[in-house]
């Protein structure tokens, strides 16, 4: 009987111990997982999922059949609880209705630094443009820049046209304010300019508020107009069985 080497030994055993555990061809596992804007994406390894979805995202069994498509690519089935949007086909099988919920939350989180911007017009309308109340403006300025970074930072990757709108808007406000300086050498021209900013990205923040607003009530309709539509043709199905 022929010896084999010890090397040779150990790679025909991880030969057999691999063969031995290997999927059926029929089946494989895929993972899935969601991202900030509501998108379900789908990966066959861990490794080509991004790292900070990877703590989500989930292993499914599903045989090959199932994943087919009609073109003779992958596309997974739709798992409970995702949007119906799958990134690897841009199709759906179920189409989103109305705003998901990362993007009515990130809405709300848009409005509430839109409503600190708004009231600033009227609070320096009729005050003098000197030294003191520039230094006022300045304060206020620095009151919410941190606040605009942080929702600029939380819409970065929002794919929504109004939330595209906003983080644009504050983002041209936030260059504006790291370029504001008030000091004893400033003339009145410069504090009656910051004050006509305010008063403007007032106006502007009103209006998106008044958008955003429209929005989620025009998504809360959506919605409750298609569960009724499901409800009832799932009666209407009931009643022909």
């Amino acid at each position: 009987m022929r010896h084999l080497h010890p090397r040779a030994l150990i790679l025909l055993a991880a030969v057999l111990l691999a063969t031995s555990f290997a999927s059926p061809a029929a089946a494989r596992y895929i993972y899935m997982y969601t991202d900030d804007q509501g998108v379900v994406h789908y990966s066959d390894f861990l490794s080509g999922i991004p790292p900070e979805y990877r703590g989500k995202a989930r292993a499914k069994f599903v045989p090959d059949k199932k994943l087919q498509s009609k073109n003779g690519g992958d596309q997974a089935s739709e798992d409970s609880g995702g949007s119906g949007k799958s990134s690897t086909t841009g199709s759906s099988d179920k189409e989103q209705v109305g705003l998901s919920q990362e993007q009515e939350r990130l809405m709300n989180e848009a409005k509430s630094v839109l409503n600190r911007m708004v009231p600033l017009g009227a609070k320096y309308r009729d005050v003098q443009k000197n030294f003191t109340n520039g230094r006022r403006m300045y304060s206020d300025i620095q009151s919410n820049l941190s606040v605009k970074k942080d929702m600029v930072a939380k819409l970065g990757n929002a794919k929504n046209p109004l939330l595209v709108q906003a983080r644009g808007f504050v983002q041209s406000s936030i260059s504006q304010d790291e370029d504001t300086v008030v000091n004893t050498g400033t003339p009145k021209r410069k504090i009656y300019d910051i004050y006509a900013r305010f008063e403007s990205e007032s106006k502007q923040a009103a209006s998106l508020i008044q958008k955003i607003d429209q929005a989620i009530q025009q998504s809360i309709k959506d919605k409750a107009e298609a569960e009724a539509k499901a409800k009832a043709e799932a009666a209407k199905k009931s009643e022909t069985k």
